[in-house]
């Protein structure tokens, strides 16, 4: 399945995630000023963190 969108709105940062043949995810973030909203790892090893707040960061998994 080949994502083809992302739409991150703020400010806690929810999320929709749009796949090939009209799949959506959405994600609903609990706004916390001290803990992660949500991680994303990716193929290559690399994580997408969003929050605490709204920091965020793309960096090694390792």
């Amino acid at each position: 399945m080949v994502l083809q969108s992302i739409d991150i709105l703020p400010p806690a940062w929810d999320t929709i995630f749009k796949f090939e043949n009209d799949v959506i995810l959405r994600l609903f973030s609990v706004y916390s000023e001290d803990y992660e909203h949500w991680m994303l790892y990716t193929p290559d090893g690399n994580v997408l963190t969003v929050g605490p707040g709204a920091s965020w960061s793309y960096e090694s998994s390792r």
